[in-house]
């Protein structure tokens, strides 16, 4: 006798793990995972660079978050590439919602759209359709109803928008519970939830209902640890969820939380795996030169020495051709060997190596640690250490970020750094832009054409449009000359 466990798709677990592992190739075509998250991060301030550790770490490519306390509706580069598109807090600075992409999704963002401090949608190509991934963060429950009905219908009207052949996924806290399913929702609700639903958990399951859309988190059979989403002192409850359109279910591999990877001390982290289908593309690294690090001779010793080392090794010729010849190659061997020779990888993507140095690194793992203990065992010594942890990462990071930007201060007191800080604010005005790369054109009747052929097709067909376009012209009838 043996024991055959069941994945929430009908397959015995085994066979699951071994259909989920296998490239499956269709023409040119592939199957790969997207893994798309949801976490309330209390605030974002110093987290950006432990976000995308997590999100490397957890294989995540789109991260939602939420109450991060900034205000400004901007992009930012993070470490490695990673994007952040945010939506800016209330002038209280209070709320807050982003979302965060990697470094290849980050080139596939069609389209950011902010509505408020609670809601913001995005864009992407991910790979052969098109996708919206909306974030939103709900009211409390001791909001006002005025607050909450306000909320509700920004939220209609943005779903609303959203055209039937895209793909969509909602995520965020929507703090309510939605419970156990009830009558005659088997199209929204999966059967699997945690905890008793309220008039907010309502609110949301009404809304699914609305737009045919099932609740991910729902459909799963799992334990409550991979439920709960939020946990503060001996409370636990289910308030954030993720939502996609039920035509599009069966893409959908997993939804669950994930324990231990927790950024504040209440909040865990959701993620839904999806399945995407999509052309083979060969990947080209592209190629630097390296060069001779010619700017160095502005430092005195190096400018010393390479003056000294040339003066000794040069040639006398009478041919200038050969002179130059013989002379030119002993002054790039004298560069290389004297000044050195970059790396040939460009330039680095990660913004926030400055500060995220080995010491800030070993105070947030073992903060991770402490926590993951109190959330294994409960007790309140554990949970005094991971206070005590949380507070010393706090200061690391802050310190950190200080001393980098002393530094940085020391490097720009001259014409030089001037030059390096224009240089710099004019990098990061680049990549604070939403839409960086045009990859995609609209037609004329404002559907975004993703083939290679249609929008070859459409920059024919509007220059034809331009270029042949008859103009109104006013015909004057012969009349007498000017005078004059």
């Amino acid at each position: 006798n043996h024991v055959v466990i069941i994945s929430g798709r009908g397959l015995p677990y085994q066979e699951w793990v071994q259909l989920t592992k296998r490239v499956q190739k269709d023409g040119e075509k592939c199957v790969r995972n997207v893994r798309i998250g949801t976490l309330n991060v209390g605030s974002l301030t110093g987290k950006g660079r432990e976000l995308v550790d997590l999100m490397e770490r957890r294989k995540i490519q789109i991260l939602c978050v939420q109450e991060t306390r900034w205000k400004g509706d901007k992009a930012k580069v993070l470490a490695e590439g990673y994007k952040l598109f945010y939506s800016g807090a209330d002038h209280r600075g209070r709320n807050g919602v982003g979302i965060i992409v990697d470094k290849e999704l980050k080139e596939e963002v069609c389209e950011v759209e902010r509505i408020n401090d609670r809601i913001m949608s995005m864009k992407l190509a991910i790979g052969k359709s098109l996708s919206r991934v909306i974030c939103v963060y709900a009211p409390q429950v001791g909001c006002d109803d005025s607050e909450k009905e306000e909320f509700w219908k920004n939220l209609d009207e943005v779903v609303m928008r959203v055209p039937e052949n895209e793909k969509m996924y909602l995520c965020g806290d929507l703090n309510g519970h939605v419970g156990g399913r009830e009558n005659d929702e088997e199209s929204v609700h999966g059967g699997w939830a945690f905890g008793e639903r309220n008039e907010e958990g309502g609110m949301i399951v009404e809304h699914a209902r609305a737009f045919d859309l099932k609740i991910l988190n729902t459909c799963f059979q799992k334990e409550d640890r991979h439920l709960i989403t939020y946990k503060s002192g001996g409370n636990e409850s289910q308030i954030d969820y993720i939502l996609c359109r039920r035509k599009h279910h069966k893409e959908i591999r997993n939804c669950k939380v994930i324990n231990g990877e927790s950024i504040t001390s209440q909040h865990r982290l959701l993620v839904v795996d999806v399945t995407v289908k999509e052309e083979v593309k060969v990947k080209h690294r592209r190629k630097y030169e390296q060069k001779i690090k010619w700017w160095r001779l502005k430092e005195e010793n190096l400018r010393r020495q390479f003056k000294e080392k040339i003066l000794t090794d040069i040639r006398v010729e009478e041919d200038v051709d050969v002179w130059w010849t013989v002379n030119s190659e002993v002054i790039r061997k004298t560069g290389e060997e004297i000044l050195g020779k970059t790396s040939g990888k460009g330039v680095p993507e990660d913004k926030e190596v400055w500060w995220w140095n080995s010491e800030v690194q070993e105070v947030v793992r073992t903060k991770k640690i402490k926590k993951r203990n109190w959330d294994l065992s409960g007790r309140e010594q554990d949970k005094e250490e991971y206070l005590r942890a949380k507070k010393d990462a706090k200061r690391a990071v802050a310190q950190a970020k200080a001393r980098a930007i002393d530094e940085g201060y020391k490097e720009i007191e001259n014409n030089e750094g001037e030059r390096k800080l224009l240089r710099i604010a004019k990098a990061r005005d680049r990549a604070s832009k939403d839409v960086t790369v045009i990859k995609q054109v609209k037609d004329n009747e404002g559907r975004v054409l993703q083939e290679h052929d249609q929008i070859r097709d459409r920059w024919k067909q509007y220059f034809e449009n331009l270029l042949n376009e008859e103009n109104p012209r006013e015909i004057f009838e012969n009349g007498e000359a000017n005078e004059g």
